[in-house]
């Protein structure tokens, strides 16, 4: 369910998009309590989703809320915590924290340089968008 929220999210359907992180989170609670990572998933969707939609302030609170429950060291949380970084940087650079924004995307690039995550290349791909938009930011500020 959270790929059909990411797909509807990249399409622009907010609204949508929130009602199927909201499907996860009670298909989960059916099962039992849901553990962690599925709690950190579900506010790293809605965080995604409050970026998309220009709401920072919400942004902000859903990842903090990610990286509460993004506590262990498996190789799922730890690629868990990589996508956390990256939506902290796009946080950052939205709200012209350049220095910020390069020091997450820095911190994403770390974990995804290890070899259990290392052949992620759609993660990786995403870290490397963030560290160049980084440059590009902070070249542009240095010419004006």
């Amino acid at each position: 369910l959270f790929d059909r929220a990411n797909a509807l999210l990249g399409l622009g359907r907010f609204g949508e998009a929130t009602k199927t992180v909201g499907d996860a989170l009670r298909a989960a609670d059916a099962e039992g309590k849901p553990g962690n990572y599925m709690i950190a998933e579900t506010e790293l969707a809605l965080a995604g989703i409050a970026l998309a939609s220009g709401n920072l302030t919400e942004g902000q609170s859903k990842i903090a809320s990610a990286k509460s429950f993004s506590v262990s060291e498996t190789r799922r949380i730890r690629h868990q915590r990589a996508r956390i970084l990256l939506l902290e940087s796009r946080l950052a650079w939205a709200r012209g924290d350049v220095a910020k924004a390069a020091s997450c995307a820095a911190a994403a690039r770390g974990i995804t340089d290890a070899a259990d995550i290392r052949g992620d290349w759609f993660l990786r791909s995403d870290v490397m968008a963030a560290e160049n938009q980084t440059r590009q930011s902070g070249s542009v500020r240095s010419s004006l």
